[in-house]
């Protein structure tokens, strides 16, 4: 094991850029965690327990350090780094500090200040692949942990408002209070932080009043109509902002473009989505029994599929959007 982690090291102090590199030797050291424990014969040993528990945690903040270093030189591993490394960092740090153990307070201290700085240096819309499971993770056991979490949404919601906040505005709904409060704190750092950038107004409106249109959908889908209705006509409130200001709720919008992974493009998102213009006022009821509603937003399309031959891409998300 030693031979080996030497090699990998001699291999980094001469090509220290090398994102591969980095990334298979974060992967190693994390397969070396199963394997580390007590010798055999000696759980029981006091001694034997800190040190393979002090070598554990060695090895997880190492290959932590790994996978971030491999995130901020590159992207073609995001799907097997990002998640990887915040499920190790938010499973270690949900672990109850002992006053016989402090070692594992150091290294959970150790590990959010690693993360904390991989917050500024991998790219939002790296982080922006993983929101579900930081979502998940916004109220957490430990206090620096959730400040963690708190600190990468922000910055994405902030970096890319129209996207992020269709995962990010259900935590202000959040029957559970500490969620609520979260999201909402996150929302308003977010909009701090877009006054301070050139073109922020536009998409700081859109954070502002985009309480109201989440409203909108819950109340669509708490309404309870009449056991024969087909349809019922809706009233549509303002939402404080035009709705072509918002980037629609559909999959080819909100999913981050393959070619930015794989540094074939530069933009994170696709630049062709057809914006909503406005809903129509006649809500459809589905005939089961759950009495599920259908939805139609009439939309305008965007700069690129205004010209005369749209491309496969456009097309499809037309019609994406007429089904939503």
């Amino acid at each position: 094991a030693a031979e080996i982690k030497n090699r990998y090291q001699t291999v980094l102090k001469l090509v220290p850029s090398w994102e591969r590199a980095h990334f298979h030797f974060a992967k190693y050291l994390d397969s070396r965690l199963s394997e580390v424990g007590p010798p055999q014969g000696t759980e029981n040993n006091i001694g034997s327990t800190i040190a393979s528990n002090k070598l554990r945690h060695e090895y997880l903040i190492d290959s932590i350090t790994h996978y971030g270093v491999a995130l901020t030189l590159g992207e073609k591993h995001v799907y097997q780094a990002l998640p990887r490394m915040l499920a190790m960092w938010l499973e270690f740090t949900s672990q109850t500090c002992s006053a016989s153990d402090p070692e594992v307070y150091e290294s959970q201290d150790q590990m959010n200040k690693i993360i904390n700085s991989f917050a500024s240096k991998i790219p939002e819309h790296v982080f922006y692949t993983a929101l579900p499971q930081l979502i998940s993770c916004v109220v957490h056991e430990n206090e620096e942990t959730s400040k963690n979490v708190a600190l990468i949404l922000r910055n994405v919601l902030a970096r890319y408002p129209g996207q992020a906040m269709w995962s990010c505005g259900w935590l202000r709904f959040s029957k559970n209070d500490m969620k609520k409060k979260a999201g909402d704190e996150i929302f308003a750092s977010a909009i701090k932080k877009l006054r301070r950038t050139p073109n922020g107004k536009i998409m700081e409106g859109v954070l502002s009043t985009s309480k109201s249109i989440f409203t909108f959908f819950i109340n669509l889908a708490e309404f309870s109509p009449k056991k024969e209705q087909n349809s019922v006509k809706m009233k549509v409130p303002a939402f404080g902002t035009k709705l072509t200001n918002f980037v629609p709720p559909i999959q080819a919008a909100l999913t981050v473009s393959p070619g930015v992974l794989e540094g074939s493009v530069t933009d994170a998102f696709p630049t062709f989505v057809p914006r909503m213009r406005a809903f129509d006022r006649e809500l459809k009821i589905m005939q089961s029994k759950a009495k599920p509603k259908k939805v139609r937003v009439f939309a305008v399309p965007s700069r690129m599929a205004q010209r005369s031959s749209l491309s496969d891409d456009a097309e499809r998300v037309d019609e994406d959007i007429g089904e939503m």
